[in-house]
């Protein structure tokens, strides 16, 4: 279900770790709410709001109550930029302009010019990305960095380390890899049996599995012969 662009919200307790295909601005109106996004928690009251980017996995801590605005996809922030700062204190325009966007927030039958109109004083009034950071090219080149460093992590914990969603992970290497990110690593796996058989053609398959960190010699050798379809042993002089 698609959320509404402007929400009121009361956040309560502590909420599950999750993350969005979209862009949100949480902006408390009264009380304060203890966010953790990307990693970083913060304290946010009236005065202050986060900026969270797409994807970027995020939670909070509810232990007062509280009354948000949530603004959720707002046009002038281009979904794939990413902020360089998600906690940010408002400006004094932004202040005045926060009774209205409740107001509006509060009303389902809003006039859409009026919205829109509000909105888009809202993202002039706060420090959105101005230019396209490609944010999926970032992530994409991080996770592959990692793979590279540790070509045998899980998918779960490769996910965790670059703060998105399984299903976010592998619609990113769908999207620069054009492959699912299991499939990626293997390759990769391949590519690194083949460099170190290369660099010393008489290691032994148990000799590469344990500098690869693999739980076995047949692991090692099931996941070469998937991508390259031949075994790791044509490619050595060992016996």
């Amino acid at each position: 279900m698609e959320r509404s662009k402007l929400e009121t919200l009361c956040y309560s307790g502590t909420g599950d770790p999750h993350a969005h295909h979209h862009t949100q601005i949480v902006i408390p109106f009264s009380g304060s709410l203890e966010l953790e996004v990307n990693g970083r928690q913060s304290i946010i009251e009236k005065g202050s709001a986060a900026l969270i980017s797409q994807t970027q996995k995020h939670h909070h801590y509810a232990q007062k109550q509280n009354e948000c605005i949530v603004v959720n996809n707002i046009p002038s922030w281009d979904s794939e930029a990413e902020v360089q700062s998600s906690f940010i204190n408002l400006t004094s325009e932004t202040l005045q302009l926060l009774p209205f966007l409740k107001h509006l927030s509060s009303h389902s039958s809003v006039e859409e010019h009026k919205l829109e109109t509000s909105l888009a004083l809202l993202g002039l009034l706060l420090p959105l990305p101005k230019t396209k950071l490609t944010r999926s090219a970032q992530l994409f080149k991080k996770a592959e960095s990692i793979l590279s460093n540790t070509p045998n992590i899980k998918i779960k914990a490769l996910a965790e380390q670059l703060h998105i969603s399984h299903s976010a992970l592998h619609s990113l290497f769908i999207k620069h890899a054009n492959t699912t990110p299991k499939q990626f690593q293997q390759s990769r796996l391949a590519d690194k049996i083949e460099q170190l058989l290369i660099s010393d053609p008489h290691q032994t398959l148990d000799e590469l599995a344990f500098t690869l960190n693999l739980p076995d010699p047949t692991s090692l050798a099931r996941i070469y012969k998937r991508v390259r379809n031949t075994s790791p042993k044509s490619q050595s002089t060992f016996k």
